[in-house]
């Protein structure tokens, strides 16, 4: 496959041609007039095209892996034009056959990615200046391995001098990076699929009527929980789906479109006695991408069952016509918990979400293994003391809660192995029997069994199908997975030899390329989550623990302390940007003229599936001055005025801690978990209580800490909760003054709740401001996702802002409640309104006097030697359409040298039927199948020229007017296209458009 480049702009063109003979092209561009995120695809022929004006990229083409928009806000240019991308594999290598070539089936192989190219469709800028050539004709292909390419004079490219951006990074450099890293791989042949196991494919073919031996057309049937293009994929396919059916079958033909997993193939071939053929041996394993990233970013599960680190790996063994095939999983546990990179004090596990709260996920997780795999038998390798029992204990106790749920006899169980444990009693090597003498495993391996195939002649297809999957995790799920995860599928390979022939499971060359297979999968899997091999590589190579091993085991425990303080970060950006999960990122669309008129209806008919609901929120925050508990929060979180309870409270603290040197180094959670007990008693022991609060999620960043608490009938329909905090203090350097936020997604409508301390001292406005502004645009979330990325918005918090009057002044008109002075001199005030900090926020009208400073204990303003002037220092502000603000007041609660200010909101969050929207979008669909000009919307293949012909064909146009010596209406011979009065009949709209 060949790539021609024609450079001219604005009508840059990307051509690949499937081969010198091949009558029809691909040809992707961007609408020159458009500054949209769109690609122009059409499939033509090649006698359409003119090459000559065309460079030509000198390497080959494998495929294409998809669209993808440009670094999001890392581009470096400032063009209006949006940057798109067409990525291509330019480098692949053979890794072997998953299955071997008989006279009876067909071979099934497979390619590593080596090399790819990101290909702007809107700009010459990024184009290697090293791989063009100018094209003479069509025929004039450059061998890209020919040494006279590079030094030919005639092969130089026509504009050698370096454009300003080849000065700088690919905005897609790191993204690039990832997918040459040896981890990705492809279907070296477009009728069989690697993202699904042997047994689905073989059960694929039966369904579609397609023997055992001839294979199939795998289309787009791919385990799409594996197919890390999918994104970049799916405007491209749903162009093609939009082909005829000849077209499409020779579109497919040429192969463009490949999808691709990330994990690890390898095979190993060992000759066997007797036996002309030998024994393949392959190991695939495929890493979902759907809770991708690195190791300290991506833990646990999200609100849809996806685990972190999530691996299907299957062992196949092919005797002949007859293949095994063995699956097992790896995954991150499936609760909600966060660890902390490198750390001073070791790496602290944290549950971030309550059992209550965490059930839904969690059943989901096990309910789709359960579909897919059948029974599902979890072998916890964490320790069972210190750091990891939280985990297992948790654990535990979710399955025990999900099995109770479901009618006997339970399709899920556990096996809790401390592999440190038994490491520390009788060395590594005693996990090997170990883990296979105890008695879940066991049984487990037994009634699982495994699936065998026959694919001889008459193609018997499955003949065995394992019933069951083990599910293994440690705490990353690398190195104590790996290891056990070789010891399980040794011995089910072991016992299906010893059923076949015994005499083949005694051959020493199988049981090497087994562990050194799985040592390299190990490795392999390991530095895509930690960036490092895999720790305990040479016991799984070689069954042994050495010194070498140990010392190489020392140095990538080094070595991920480094990737996770420096490199971590940037890497996960490159893999959101791969999966299209950036906030910022734009979803490439292909040009149709229909999408728009689609996107039109759809807006009209969204009451149709969408619906809202009004949700209650309560907000609170209180400067504590370091204080304990000490008296009743039902004034604060219960004002009498308030008709029903909040749906949601989000309750800010400052100062939760003394803000001493020794906190502000290592933040100290003890006194936000004291307070959080408080609270959970108070809400548990309230008077007239109606419903149940759950802790959603809590944060905290030195003194400053967030609470969310939510109706436990609401928990079902919270989704995607996050935590993030930015620090402030000594130029960020300090977490001493910083911001707080938690983030969520409230049936289909998002919120962020933030609490922030700025700067103290009365004159310090500009710290105070440039304090919002670095919370404000600096504090991220997963995925890119800002403050400003939410719907609602509520900030809560001791903001430091004061009042420019005198000391005197202030108190007496606070104390005889004359507020409208103080607020006019208010510092927050009046920087709002010159839109210095807190831009389109809102703030309800202040009624209560000045919240800081209190002595103690009592209503009498500061009267130490300070003598501070009161302040309205405790805020709360917020923004988003739909968000009603019904009470703003303080609370009289005298703890703190603060008084607790509170506000009651209504909201109204969005509820999507997402079944019957996607219904509409295929009513719609079939609505809008035909154009007036009788040509298929769906059908894409038209080139660019005819669909615009189509936009820009001209409306039936007046005649001019008449005069003394022309009367339109007596000159028949213009061609004039007359509009019918009848078309005018009872029309009560615009006269101009049809069916007014």
């Amino acid at each position: 496959m060949r790539l021609y480049i024609k450079r001219s702009s604005p009508n840059r063109l990307l051509i690949l041609l499937p081969s010198l003979d091949a009558p029809k092209a691909l040809v992707f561009s961007h609408p020159s007039d458009s500054n949209a995120y769109t690609a122009v695809v059409e499939f033509i022929p090649v006698s359409e095209l003119e090459l000559d004006d065309c460079v030509q990229w000198s390497q080959d083409i494998v495929g294409i892996i998809g669209l993808v928009g440009g670094g999001g806000g890392s581009s470096t240019t400032s063009s209006p034009t949006p940057e798109i991308f067409l990525c291509l594999i330019s480098g692949s290598r053979s890794v072997g056959n998953v299955r071997p070539v008989t006279s009876t089936s067909q071979e099934e192989p497979v390619s590593k990615i080596t090399s790819v190219f990101f290909h702007s469709l809107t700009t010459s800028s990024w184009d290697s200046e090293l791989f063009l050539s100018p094209v003479a004709n069509t025929n004039s292909y450059v061998d890209p391995y020919d040494e006279s390419v590079s030094t030919n004079p005639s092969y130089a490219s026509p504009n050698p001098s370096p454009s300003p951006q080849s000065l700088f990074e690919h905005p897609l450099q790191g993204t690039k990076k990832i997918l040459e890293a040896g981890s990705f791989f492809f279907a070296d042949r477009g009728d069989w699929d690697l993202s699904s196991r042997l047994e689905e494919r073989v059960k694929r073919n039966e369904r579609e009527g397609t023997s055992v031996e001839e294979g199939g057309k795998e289309g787009m049937n791919e385990d799409r929980r594996f197919v890390w293009n999918e994104y970049m994929l799916g405007g491209l396919r749903e162009w093609r789906d939009g082909l005829e059916e000849e077209e499409a079958d020779e579109f497919d033909r040429y192969g463009f479109l490949i999808p691709v997993i990330q994990g690890f193939v390898q095979m190993a071939t060992i000759p066997l006695p007797q036996l002309s053929k030998p024994m393949t041996l392959a190991l695939v394993s495929r890493l979902s991408w759907r809770r991708a990233g690195t190791r300290f970013n991506t833990r646990g599960i999200d609100d849809d069952g996806n685990v972190a680190n999530f691996v299907e790996t299957e062992t196949i063994l092919t005797v002949d016509d007859i293949s095994l095939s063995w699956t097992q999983l790896r995954g991150s546990v499936p609760l909600f918990w966060e660890q902390a990179g490198f750390q001073t004090f070791g790496q602290k596990i944290q549950i971030t979400r309550p059992m209550s709260a965490a059930q839904l996920a969690f059943e989901k997780h096990f309910d789709e293994l359960v579909h897919v795999y059948g029974s599902v038998h979890a072998v916890n390798l964490l320790g069972q003391k210190d750091n990891e029992v939280i985990l297992t204990t948790n654990y535990n106790n979710h399955l025990r809660v999900y099995n109770a749920s479901k009618p006997p006899p339970p399709l899920a169980s556990i096996t809790n192995f401390d592999f440190h444990g038994a490491v520390r009693v009788g060395g590594v090597e005693s996990v090997r029997q170990g883990v296979r003498r105890v008695e879940g495993v066991r049984n487990a391996l037994e009634e699982d069994g495994w699936t065998v195939v026959d694919f001889g002649k008459g193609g018997r297809g499955v003949v065995e199908e394992q019933k069951g999957v083990m599910r293994i995790n440690c705490l990353d799920c690398l190195d104590r997975t790996n290891v056990v995860g070789e010891i399980l599928s040794a011995a089910t390979v072991e016992s299906f030899l010893k059923s076949v022939n015994p005499i083949w499971s005694n051959i020493p060359l199988l049981w090497t390329s087994h562990s050194d297979i799985w040592a390299n999968n190990g490795d392999v899997l390991s530095k895509v989550y930690a960036g490092t091999g895999a720790i305990n590589t040479s016991f799984t190579r070689t069954g042994k623990r050495t010194l070498g091993g140990m010392l190489s085991d020392a140095s990538k425990s080094v070595g991920r302390a480094y990737v996770n303080t420096f490199t971590d970060k940037t890497k996960q950006i490159a893999i959101d940007m791969l999966l299209g999960m950036l906030a910022d990122q734009h979803p490439i669309e292909i040009f149709n003229p229909a999408n728009q008129l689609l996107k039109d209806r759809l807006n009209q008919r969204q009451p149709e599936f969408s619906s809202s609901k009004q949700i209650d929120i309560f907000t609170g925050t209180w400067n504590l001055n370091g204080k304990s508990p000490r008296e009743s929060l039902i004034p604060w979180l219960f004002p009498a005025s308030s008709v029903s309870e909040p749906d949601v409270l989000s309750i800010a603290f400052q100062e939760i801690v003394p803000l001493t040197a020794q906190q502000i180094v290592q933040t100290d959670p003890e006194k936000r978990l004291v307070w959080e007990r408080n609270i959970i008693s108070t809400l548990a022991n309230r008077p007239n209580k109606k419903d149940d609060y759950i802790l959603i999620r809590s944060e905290q960043l030195v003194g400053t800490a967030l609470l969310i608490f939510i109706k436990s009938s609401l928990a079902g329909s919270v989704r995607r909760v996050e935590g993030a905090t930015k620090k402030t203090g000594l130029r960020g350097m300090s977490g001493n003054k910083g911001g707080v936020a938690i983030r969520m997604d409230i049936f289909d409508s998002s919120f962020c709740f933030v609490t922030a301390h700025f700067a103290a001292g009365h004159s310090n406005v500009a710290e105070r401001n440039a304090d919002f502004w670095t919370i404000h645009s600096g504090l991220r979330f997963l995925k890119g996702k800002t403050i400003s990325s939410h719907e609602n918005i509520i900030w809560a918090g001791d903001f430091n802002y004061r009042i420019d009057m005198s000391n005197e002044d202030v108190r007496d008109l606070a104390i005889n409640d004359n507020l409208e002075p103080l607020l006019e001199a208010d510092q927050l005030n009046r920087h709002m309104s010159k839109s210095d900090i807190f831009p389109d926020y809102q703030e309800g009208d202040i009624t209560f006097r000045p919240t800081y400073k209190y002595d103690n204990g009592t209503d009498t303003y500061d009267t130490s030697e300070k003598a501070r002037i009161p302040a309205w220092t405790d805020r709360i502000l917020y923004r988003g359409s739909r968000l009603r603000q019904s009470r703003y007041f303080r609370a009289p609660l005298k703890t703190s040298d603060h008084r607790p200010v509170f506000s009651l909101f209504e909201a109204d969050v969005q509820i999507i039927d997402q079944a019957k929207r996607l219904d509409i979008t295929h009513q719609i669909k079939m609505l809008l199948g035909t154009y007036p000009t009788g040509t298929s919307v769906s059908r894409s293949s038209r080139s660019i020229r005819s669909v615009r012909s189509t936009l820009e064909e001209p409306v039936p146009r007046l005649p001019p007017p008449s005069s003394e010596q022309s009367q339109w209406w007596t000159e028949g011979d213009d061609d004039f296209d007359f509009v019918k009065v009848a078309a005018f009949k009872a029309s009560n709209g615009n006269p101009w458009i049809e069916g007014s």
